[in-house]
């Protein structure tokens, strides 16, 4: 609660709204991320974190592969071939 807390002081006192997250290291790693996960952990803000390990568990997870973008566009030229060329 205290951290809650202290997430809605800040929030009120800038006037933004504040999306706290809290978790255990070990679950942190093990958790796989989908898309979504990753663009929103990509623009995270991290403000405690004295010995760099979620920075270092961001970074690997949000490497990209090296055929994604190729996948990513193959992906999207079936769905437009589908929906708008049948």
């Amino acid at each position: 609660m205290k951290i809650y807390d202290l997430g809605l002081k800040e929030g009120e006192r800038f006037g933004i709204e504040v999306d706290l997250e809290v978790y255990f290291l070990r679950e942190f790693k093990k958790q796989e991320w989908d898309e979504i996960d990753k663009w929103e952990y990509s623009k995270a803000k991290i403000f405690y974190d004295p010995g760099g390990e979620i920075r270092k568990i961001c970074v690997e997870k949000l490497r990209i592969p090296e055929d994604f973008w190729i996948k990513r566009i193959a992906v999207c030229s079936e769905y437009l071939k589908w929906y708008c060329c049948p």
